[in-house]
């Protein structure tokens, strides 16, 4: 693999960070070059892994958005659960 193609992998790579192997090959497939998701790969630059977000951090970014609901069974005049009817109450 030439250095030229190399570096515009890299190029484009870091131009268009949500790209991965395949958007990039096919746009040099459009360029006429023609190299395999696999070398393509080979050559992306590495990126650092963004730490996903903890519950604490997810319930306080959404804290004005949550309702809180207490979940409950009515059971009917014959104690059978409307929504699982097989399932009878004490």
């Amino acid at each position: 693999m030439s250095p030229e193609i190399r570096d515009l992998i890299r190029r484009m790579s870091l131009a268009n960070p949500l790209w991965g192997a395949p958007r990039i090959q096919g746009e040099l497939l459009k360029l006429g070059i023609e190299v395999s998701q696999a070398t393509v790969g080979r050559y992306l630059p590495g990126r650092p892994k963004v730490p996903s977000p903890t519950w604490r951090s997810f319930l306080h970014n959404h804290l004005t958005n949550i309702a809180a609901i207490d979940m409950f069974v009515v059971a009917t005049a014959t104690f059978r659960n409307p929504v699982c009817p097989d399932r009878a109450r004490p």
